[in-house]
């Protein structure tokens, strides 16, 4: 989209750019049984009995607890009993977990945020916009003291310490499918698979390699960095005095998670493979069946089923508004398919293939499919459905303090949510060859986005802008 005006007298030209919308990803997951390796003077590893073959979709390892969410979404805690890390709320109809070192976060059915255990620097003083409603999350993070939580729209929110800026995500970044919080730094991955990180760096943690593209999820230790790409391989770096940051022996891998000084992969093959410090015998380095694991401070933990294996994934697709599109999953040994969207079972969505027609911005979201056989059942990893669409900006209006308005929106009418404007950036151009950045502030205003400029009467012509990211 670009404006522009003569002479202080405006005009428009409408040049309208593709915008996507922010999408979730989540981690490959089936439903099977715990199992757990390393440190138990907590009871940490000790995992309740019934949990052994309890259909289980996700588990988190924190420093000293446990934490498995249920695929009745129910949420299970075990190990260390200080500050209540164990006794997660009551009736929490949980969709996605996370344990930090010292406390855990949730995402509840609704979008909400919930979270429980040690409230050290405010890591528990969950902003109001993510408990009451207004504002949805798909992901959360926790760190050792900082929290965050990626929020539908694709930004990111922080709380708790901001110490060496952990907290606080860099001004701008939007449109993220994945975040990490770790010891004291942060990461995030862009729907175009490319991966920001923040906070402390004492190790290299947050000095992302240089052209790492095609990622698809991470994950943050205490001062290393884990990354994986959409064809199974393996990325990390910043400490690595451990042998954490070894990555020689992963490939193929569907899933990726970093503790304190060890990493840890599944593979396509359900096998796990560990890395790094193995003092408290945390390594899961035998069986199969596996679906997902997790790194914590001296233990591990992993979910071992007997499921179909899936052999090639839903992959994400970018389309235009009105086209037609078809995700497929291929597993061995598979009997039923279910399609999720956004969490939500789809009704029609029963066959290895579904097929989208005419998509909208309604289509746009997160799909996994549940394959199921005589063994159990394995969640693909979710394929985003990221529908682009024109931006269109209104006739420009002059201010009676001088100032240019120019407000856009969607060209098809969809409304834009609040915090949209954080997806923007505008920049201008005298020549509309070279452009810059302009730091004008974005304001939403009920479904679209207003932006407000001084008229530079010195020039003959200042064209506008607006990028979404």
């Amino acid at each position: 989209m670009i404006s522009s005006f003569r002479n202080g007298a405006p005009r428009t030209a409408s040049v309208s750019l593709l915008t996507a919308l922010a999408i979730v990803c989540s981690a490959f997951s089936a439903t099977g049984g715990v199992v757990a390796a390393g440190r138990n003077a907590e009871g940490q590893s000790a995992v309740p009995a019934d949990l052994a073959n309890a259909s289980v979709t996700a588990v988190s390892a924190g420093n000293r607890h446990s934490v498995a969410l249920l695929a009745n979404g129910s949420v299970r805690a075990w190990g260390d009993v200080r500050d209540n890390r164990v006794n997660p709320p009551a009736n929490l109809n949980a969709v996605a977990i996370d344990a930090g070192a010292y406390h855990t976060l949730a995402v509840t059915s609704n979008g909400r945020v919930a979270g429980w255990g040690f409230n050290g620097s405010g890591i528990l003083s969950i902003p109001a916009n993510l408990t009451d409603g207004s504002s949805r999350a798909i992901a959360v993070a926790a760190g050792d003291y900082h929290s965050l939580a990626l929020k539908a729209d694709g930004t990111v929110i922080g709380w708790g310490s901001n110490n060496g800026g952990r907290a606080q995500a860099p001004f701008g970044l939007a449109g993220v499918i994945s975040i990490a919080a770790g010891g004291s730094h942060s990461l995030a991955v862009r729907s175009d698979g490319s991966v920001t990180a923040w906070g402390v760096n004492d190790y290299g943690q947050t000095n992302v390699p240089e052209g790492l593209t095609g990622v698809i999820a991470v994950s943050a230790g205490l001062s290393h960095s884990a990354a994986l790409k959409s064809d199974g391989t393996v990325v990390i770096w910043g400490r690595g005095s451990e042998g954490q940051s070894a990555v020689s022996g992963i490939s193929g891998a569907v899933s990726i998670s970093a503790g304190n000084y060890h990493t840890i992969a599944v593979t396509a093959s359900g096998t796990v493979v560990s890395v790094g410090d193995n003092s408290a015998g945390q390594h899961i380095s035998s069986g199969s069946g596996f679906s997902a694991a997790s790194a914590g401070g001296l233990h591990s933990l992993a979910i071992n089923g007997s499921g179909p294996v899936i052999t090639a994934q839903p992959q994400t697709q970018t389309v235009l508004p009105g086209s037609n599109l078809a995700l497929s999953v291929s597993a061995s040994s598979a009997d039923t398919y279910q399609w999720y969207f956004n969490g939500q079972a789809i009704d029609s969505g029963i066959d290895a293939i579904l097929n989208l027609s005419g998509v909208s911005h309604a289509n746009a979201g997160s799909y996994s499919v549940l394959v199921s056989g005589a063994g159990g059942a394995t969640f693909s990893q979710d394929a985003l459905v990221i529908v682009r669409s024109l931006q269109r900006i209104a006739a420009p209006a002059v201010l009676a303090n001088g100032a240019l308005r120019v407000t856009f929106g969607d060209a098809l009418g969809a409304p834009l949510t609040y915090g949209a404007e954080s997806r923007f950036t505008v920049q201008a151009s005298y020549d509309l060859e070279s452009w810059f950045d302009t730091g004008i502030a974005l304001i939403w205003d009920n479904g679209s986005i207003q932006a407000e400029d001084a008229i530079d009467a010195q020039m003959p012509a200042k064209f506008y802008r607006v990028i979404e990211q």
